[in-house]
């Protein structure tokens, strides 16, 4: 079952992964690294993981649809 934005919005994680973003998304996560600089709000980079803000993300998600 693909996660939703509500599922995200319940988690007390600050940052997601680039798995859980394309999950939301229904893309590929290579997808999300690849248009991950484009992003109008900033990413963080762990050494090979992407790690997305979550409060940015589903405000950027939600401003979008």
């Amino acid at each position: 079952m693909n996660k939703t934005i509500e599922d995200l919005r319940k988690t007390d994680k600050e940052f997601l992964t680039a798995g859980e973003v394309a999950e939301v998304m229904g893309m590929d996560r290579k997808t999300v690294y690849k248009y991950a600089e484009s992003l109008p709000f900033r990413t963080v980079k762990m050494g090979r993981k992407l790690l997305i803000p979550k409060r940015a993300f589903i405000e950027y998600v939600l401003k979008t649809r």
